[in-house]
């Protein structure tokens, strides 16, 4: 068994969870967005908040189940490791763009709440690399 397979398993499990719910509210908002857009006239800046943060949860939902999928194979820990570097940034550029898009301060805690299972999981593929 490769050194972080544990820690990719583990942290992949809790990304499915969390990836999947927010799959689900982020399309829920993606359409409440919309519907509240059309009526109201509003910009569409709303929706592509709404959609940035349903790429994010999509992504970090597969990067989850590759996790699990490939935890034991070292050969898959570079893809692994690129996989949390694009969940990291997207979750950077969403931390970044909804305080800009809702005109609300930025929440240091939804930032680093964001960061911490990727950046484990990160830690995860780079251990399972060295073997």
């Amino acid at each position: 068994m490769a050194k972080g397979s544990t820690m990719l398993k583990v942290v992949g499990i809790i990304m499915i969870v969390f990836g999947a719910i927010w799959t689900i509210i982020s399309l829920i908002a993606v359409v409440g967005a919309s519907a509240l857009a059309a009526s109201l006239g509003l910009s569409g800046i709303y929706v592509v908040g709404c959609l940035i943060a349903l790429l994010s949860s999509v992504a970090e939902l597969v990067t989850g189940i590759l996790g699990v999928i490939n935890c034991d194979k070292t050969e898959k820990a570079q893809m692994l490791l690129i996989c949390a570097i694009v969940v990291v940034a997207l979750s950077f550029l969403g931390n970044i763009l909804f305080p800009i898009i809702s005109g609300t301060s930025a929440s240091v805690v939804s930032f680093l709440i964001g960061l911490i299972l990727p950046g484990l999981f990160a830690f995860g593929a780079i251990q399972n690399k060295q073997g």
